[in-house]
């Protein structure tokens, strides 16, 4: 669920990976608070944000970045382990 409502975001998940797709749908900048399911709350304590190069930390099962206009975010969380 994002919390802001310019951001809008999808997660699925296998049995090893969690995904979450999130765009920016409006034609400003904005920080985009995703939060994450909470039967994973605990599972892992960063996720990566893909074609990126960069990790980004998960605090209280929260996601928290920031979207350019238009811009869209993919990151994946590893459910396999706990850090």
């Amino acid at each position: 669920q994002p919390h802001d409502d310019k951001v809008y975001a999808s997660f699925r998940q296998d049995g090893q990976h969690g995904w979450i797709i999130a765009v920016n749908e409006s034609d400003t900048q904005a920080n985009g608070e995703i939060i994450l399911p909470a039967e994973l709350n605990g599972i892992t304590s960063s996720a990566l944000v893909l074609f990126e190069d960069r990790q980004l930390a998960i605090n209280q099962n929260r996601l928290v970045d920031t979207f350019a206009p238009h811009a869209r975010h993919v990151y994946k969380i590893d459910l396999a382990k706990k850090d």
